[in-house]
């Protein structure tokens, strides 16, 4: 490499390490307010288990600033698995010119990396050092922790939430799903969903409105149960105490048939679910004057 060349090396790996503190700060701040923001938290994905990546992507960038090779491929790779993770927990794909930008500055930092480093090695400034076992045993099960972290990073992307969502931080793809399929009229809206799908959402949701209560199933011969609030005649919780096992909201129906509505107990949900559900039935009966 001549001087010119090795300039543009460096300034590229510059500019790649700036990016990756810029994403660490970015990641961090939205944590903390993912914490405190139900908007942050459910619309975009950040809360405090994210600090998690603040962390990796520190590290993986103070390993492209001192021009590691594995860290800085680490970092790219690692940036390619988060755009990939946070595509498919917002259902849009596609972030746009921003995410192709800082794509391109680790990409091209990462590329620097390796020519400088074949470079200090051509002319003798760094000896080509010899790697024992333990140094390929190390690699291999760094770079199998940040595969699987990355793999769990996507899962956790794609798989529902555990917990119950207020209508307005629900994902695009659950509510451009559910009105595909017709579940809510225009001008309706979700006030409360939950999913106990596994990995598809569609496996298993329930939400409601302010006229309705559905309970959906991929699985069933017909996957949808309409629920208007004029045929219900009482509403109550079966509450679970157990981590493992979640609550029932029970419809009992003017027919003597019930439905019932699984809903997680994590941060309270179950209850805000049954105590904003039971509030607007009851607001409705007496609106239509059938107030028990």
């Amino acid at each position: 490499m001549n001087e010119q060349a090795l300039k543009h090396a460096e300034r590229h790996i510059k500019n790649a390490w700036i990016v990756g503190i810029i994403c660490a700060a970015g990641t961090f701040i939205l944590s903390a307010i993912g914490a405190y923001s139900q908007t942050v938290q459910f619309k975009y994905g950040f809360d405090t288990w994210c600090l998690i990546d603040v962390a990796l992507i520190a590290g993986l960038t103070f390993g492209m600033y001192k021009k590691n090779r594995f860290c800085a491929l680490s970092l790219l790779i690692y940036f390619v698995l988060g755009k990939i993770a946070a595509s498919a927990y917002s259902g849009r794909f596609g972030h746009g010119i921003g995410a192709l930008l800082l794509g391109y500055f680790f990409f091209r930092g990462t590329i620097a990396t390796f020519k400088i480093q074949k470079h200090l090695v051509e002319t003798g400034q760094k000896s080509k050092k010899k790697r024992g076992i333990f140094f390929y045993i190390g690699v291999g099960i760094l770079s199998l922790t940040i595969m699987a972290f990355g793999c769990f990073i996507i899962i956790g992307a794609f798989a529902p939430e555990t917990e119950v969502i207020p209508g307005k931080m629900l994902k695009n793809k659950y509510s451009d799903f559910v009105r595909e399929q017709r579940l809510i009229e225009a001008g309706d809206e979700i006030i409360y969903w939950y999913s106990n799908g596994l990995l598809d959402f569609k496996s298993g949701f329930y939400f409601f409105t302010r006229e309705k209560v559905v309970v959906y199933s991929k699985d069933w011969e017909d996957p949808a149960i309409v629920v208007p609030f004029n045929i219900i005649d009482d509403i109550y919780l079966k509450r679970s105490n157990s981590f493992l096992e979640e609550s029932l909201i029970v419809l009992m129906l003017n027919d003597n048939t019930e439905v019932w509505v699984p809903v997680s107990n994590e941060k309270d949900g179950d209850m805000r679910f049954h105590k904003t559900l039971y509030n607007m039935w009851k607001k409705r009966l007496k609106a239509s004057g059938k107030n028990k």
